[in-house]
């Protein structure tokens, strides 16, 4: 009944984690894994209960079953193996996605000149692409203005670093309150800007399978950035009813974005502060914050105005 799908939604506090997963699994990704996820849970519960009898001496005939009724299990998920190159490891990765993402089957991953299949390889698999997703040099993370500033006077100061530092410095993003989208510029075009998009709709596909197949994934992203995916989740639910696309989308995000100096502090920290201090300062002297020669550009992004010749403003 709609009941069961409104109730947890509304009020999902009522609910554990793990209730709420289970409505999920078994009404959202076929029937194959809705039986799947029944079975193991019930099995699950039948091991718990066979170790909590067999602790207190206890034999409970009804909590063991025969090999046969173990072993007679329905609505098996199939399985697809393929291959990645460490070497590609992104590239693979999204080669996989665009081929298999919107099949059903289980995948299952093995490397190149390597031996080796199954869930080992398949969580080594996740987790690296994990963390190339987070490399500095593919610009899709914002990052905490004080670590970037420090990581670049780390790199550009000629000193020897360990190559642990070296590489977290390079490939790794410095995001202290989790990851959210770096932001793209007015004037920004071309094909830089297409392959950060599609990169995009790639981590919403890898995320999606990853969910979908029951896989760890190592992105933290902002509770900011979850509010956009729920508005524009949201949004689109508005548009598939029939409302016009742009109100659509401004009365979803009106609703769940609060832009505000406690907002952007999930974001950028050190930012929020900043802000915070000058809008402390607006009954002091003007004088005082002309002093502190700011303009009108994105702070950490030098190159985005906010306004038409930011950089020549004070």
């Amino acid at each position: 009944p709609p009941w069961c799908f409104i109730v947890p939604r509304v009020c999902p506090g009522l609910f554990s984690l793990q209730t709420r997963r289970l409505l999920v699994q078994v009404s959202s990704f076929g029937i194959a894994r809705a039986l799947s996820a029944v079975q193991t849970r019930a099995d699950t519960q039948r091991q718990q209960h066979a170790t909590a009898s067999s602790s207190t001496g206890r034999s409970d005939l009804g909590a063991h079953t025969s090999g046969a009724e173990q072993e007679a299990r329905i609505g098996r998920i199939q399985r697809q193996k393929v291959r990645v190159h460490r070497a590609r490891l992104l590239e693979s990765a999204e080669l996989i996605m665009e081929n298999f993402a919107d099949q059903k089957a289980l995948i299952e991953v093995e490397y190149f000149n390597e031996a080796g299949t199954g869930l080992g390889p398949t969580l080594e698999f996740y987790s690296m692409v994990s963390r190339e997703l987070q490399r500095v040099d593919l610009k899709l993370w914002w990052e905490d203005s004080s670590k970037a500033a420090e990581r670049e006077r780390l790199l550009r100061s000629g000193k020897a670093l360990p190559p642990e530092l070296r590489e977290r410095l390079c490939y790794v993003v410095s995001a202290g309150a989790g990851l959210y989208p770096a932001p793209i510029g007015p004037r920004e075009r071309g094909a830089p800007v297409q392959e950060r998009l599609q990169r995009f709709q790639f981590i919403g596909r890898f995320c999606a399978k990853a969910f979908l197949d029951g896989r760890l994934l190592d992105l933290r992203f902002s509770p900011a950035f979850w509010r956009l995916v729920r508005a524009l989740a949201e949004a689109r639910f508005l548009v598939s009813e029939g409302l016009n696309g742009h109100r659509a989308i401004f009365r979803a995000a009106k609703k769940r974005l609060d832009f505000s100096l406690r907002r952007l502090g999930e974001v950028d920290a050190e930012l929020a502060r900043s802000l915070h201090s000058i809008a402390c300062m607006r009954d002091a002297d003007a004088c005082d914050i002309a002093a502190l020669c700011l303009d009108w550009t994105l702070p950490g992004q030098p190159h985005i105005e906010m306004r038409p010749r930011g950089r020549s403003m004070t």
